[in-house]
């Protein structure tokens, strides 16, 4: 677990990172481009095609980054009505769920990817390949943060739930030994009354 926390730590980092970078690149492209065509009458096409490039690169880089701060957009509602087992035991399927399609995402979208290979890109003759490849990277990394909080939940149901349930269950127990059965219809107010 600490591991995994160390590496995901370690690519929220570099995400973060990339995405300002990404981000800052892109609106100086943009105001390039803007400036080139509005007072320069030019109009150079390799800002357009690297433009759209960064904002695929920021989208999904942000999509990460919303994972790891659990910024998605979710229903809830439902899990503030039922009790709060249930809801804990929902979310443990709904992690699963969810690491499953990381999981399936990351596989799918690498194979799609790399069909590229050997692709490049019609004004910059770059790599297409480079700019497909953020798929499976952000999904890789979605999976494994999804991966630590199902984890960390995980061990949040057992301490809150099973570890609880099987100390109040031993209490129970005890108490049940610690009490002698009232022989012969006496109870301890008729012992205590006696005295």
């Amino acid at each position: 677990m600490n591991i995994l926390k160390k590496f995901n730590n370690a690519t929220s980092c570099i995400t973060d990172n990339l995405a300002w970078i990404a981000l800052g690149v892109l609106a100086l492209i943009v105001f390039f481009q803007v400036l080139n065509r509005e007072i320069f009458q030019l109009a150079i096409t390799w800002t357009e095609e690297l433009a759209r490039f960064l904002f695929v690169w920021i989208t999904l880089i942000g999509a990460a980054v919303c994972s790891r701060s659990k910024s998605h957009i979710r229903v809830d509602m439902i899990f503030q009505l039922w009790p709060s087992r249930l809801t804990a035991v929902l979310g443990l399927i709904g992690d699963v769920i969810t690491l499953f399609y990381f999981g399936l995402l990351t596989y799918c979208s690498y194979i799609w990817s790399s069909s590229f290979f050997g692709v490049l890109s019609q004004t910059m003759r770059i790599p297409i390949v480079a700019v497909y490849l953020v798929i499976p990277v952000c999904a890789f990394c979605m999976f494994f943060l999804e991966l630590e909080r199902m984890l960390h939940n995980c061990n949040l149901f057992q301490k809150t739930y099973i570890t609880h349930e099987m100390e109040r269950e031993h209490s129970i127990l005890e108490k049940t030994q610690e009490k002698p059965p009232a022989e012969d219809g006496e109870t301890e107010n008729d012992n205590q009354g006696g005295e």
